[in-house]
C-alpha cells in the first residue's frame, strides 16, 4: 500500500478507528504479558533481599520501597477510573432512556438548568 493511500485512508473516520483499535489491542496484549511477568520480577527482588552482597540487598530493598507505593497508586487509579467509566456509562444510558421517552433535558428538580435560587448564572 502506498504512503499517499495510507494518509488518505487515515482521513476516513472508520478506517482511522479500526487502526486505533488495532493499536490499542497490541498495547493491551503487551501490557498483559508484562503484568504476568510482574510476579516473577517481585519474587526475584524478594530473593535478592537475602543475597550475599550488601549492595545487592540494598538495591533490592530500594526497588521494593520505591515501586511498591507506585504499584498501589496505579492500582487505585485504575479502580477509580473504572468506577468513573461505569458511572458515566450508567448516566449516559439514563439520559438516552429519557431521550427515547421524550423527556426534557432542560430542567432539574423543578428548576431550569443554568439558573439558581438567586437568579441566572452569569453567562460569558
Amino acid at each position: 500500500v502506498g504512503e499517499r493511500t495510507v494518509y488518505r485512508r487515515m482521513g476516513e473516520p472508520g478506517f482511522r478507528g479500526r487502526v486505533n483499535a488495532a493499536k490499542a489491542a497490541i498495547v493491551e496484549h503487551a501490557a498483559g504479558r508484562m503484568a504476568g511477568s510482574m510476579t516473577a520480577a517481585a519474587d526475584t527482588l524478594r530473593g535478592l533481599l537475602s543475597a550475599e552482597r550488601e549492595a545487592t540487598r540494598l538495591g533490592a530493598a530500594r526497588s521494593i520501597l520505591e515501586l511498591g507505593p507506585r504499584l498501589r497508586e496505579a492500582a487505585e487509579l485504575e479502580r477509580r477510573i473504572t468506577d468513573l467509566e461505569t458511572t458515566a456509562a450508567q448516566r449516559i444510558e439514563q439520559l438516552e432512556d429519557r431521550l427515547r421517552e421524550g423527556g426534557e433535558f432542560g430542567r432539574r428538580e423543578g428548576r431550569e438548568v443554568g439558573r439558581h435560587e438567586g437568579g441566572s448564572w452569569p453567562r460569558g
